[in-house]
């Protein structure tokens, strides 16, 4: 079965509307506004969950069935997003809120952004025979976080790290943590370009790197470098991830099982074109344009 992001998704009561692909978050949240116009059933978490923007989310949706496309992907929940500052609407049609990882999970899925598809697949298929649009491709284990977030080992400068996917930022973000301790530099480095606005405050800093995996190969790719999770402005608060090795010996960290040191950005991933068989556990790539080397 497949589908491109042309088509919009619809709930099992035959309201229809847009959502944004975070492949960054396993979690799906739907605003509030939505939920109301819907009139979905809801019920309150057993935890406090933090979203994406900090806010506190209490409260679960919950849905019969999400069809994107020809695609089902079945009953579930969302969390009630409170957070109502972006647009209602886009071209007419009513912004739902956010699909994460965890949904996808039964199914597999294809991402090809240069040409701004999103493909889905039966999962039910010959295990490795699955890119249809290349003689050769690059493969990699794909693990699964606590909360349904993918993330697979890439190299970056001959170490392995955890990488996740993240299509919101223009360039790949690297954690400081992670750079001090298998690079020997942080933000203020010498070698590192930093970024500053018209007002004379820091916006950004960056370093060139060459990141590799099995088959793949991209040199010179702009790193944006950016505090660890629980850090801001520089400095530590009382939760602090801790940084080890596993997965295929890959840096990653131990108590925060929704967050990786490393995602890449549209920088990389408008270069690329993956096939996440979430089965198998393998995430296939090859380069978008199969004719470049």
């Amino acid at each position: 079965m497949e589908t491109n992001n042309k088509n919009i998704v619809r709930l099992y009561d035959g309201h229809a509307g847009l959502m944004s692909l975070e492949l960054d978050s396993g979690t799906s949240e739907m605003a509030s506004r939505a939920v109301e116009e819907m009139d979905l059933e809801t019920r309150k978490l057993p935890i406090i969950f933090y979203s994406r923007n900090g806010s506190a989310l209490t409260r679960l949706a919950s849905f019969r069935k999400l069809v994107i496309d020809r695609a089902s992907l079945g009953k579930g929940e969302f969390l009630i997003s409170t957070d109502e500052s972006g647009p209602a609407r886009l071209n007419g049609e009513p912004i739902l809120g956010s699909l994460g990882t965890a949904m996808f999970l039964g199914i597999d899925f294809e991402l090809d952004l240069a040409h701004r598809k999103l493909n889905i697949f039966s999962p039910r298929h010959c295990k490795g025979s699955v890119v249809y649009w290349a003689k050769d491709w690059g493969s990699a284990p794909l693990f699964i976080g606590d909360t349904g977030n993918l993330y697979f080992p890439v190299e970056l400068e001959h170490k392995r790290v955890q990488a996740g996917f993240s299509p919101g930022y223009r360039y790949s973000l690297l954690a400081t943590d992670v750079s001090r301790r298998l690079y020997g530099f942080d933000a203020s480095s010498e070698g590192v370009e930093t970024v500053t606005g018209p007002d004379g405050e820091v916006k950004a800093h960056y370093r060139a790197m060459r990141l590799t995996a099995p088959s793949m190969e991209v040199k010179n790719t702009r790193i944006e470098l950016v505090d660890p999770p629980g850090w801001a402005n520089g400095k530590p608060s009382r939760f602090r991830c801790l940084l080890t090795a596993r997965n295929w010996e890959a840096t990653g960290y131990s108590n925060c099982g929704n967050v990786v040191p490393m995602y890449l950005g549209r920088n990389l991933l408008e270069r690329l074109r993956f096939y996440f068989a979430t089965s198998e556990r393998v995430v296939y790539f090859t380069l978008a344009d199969t004719t470049t080397p």
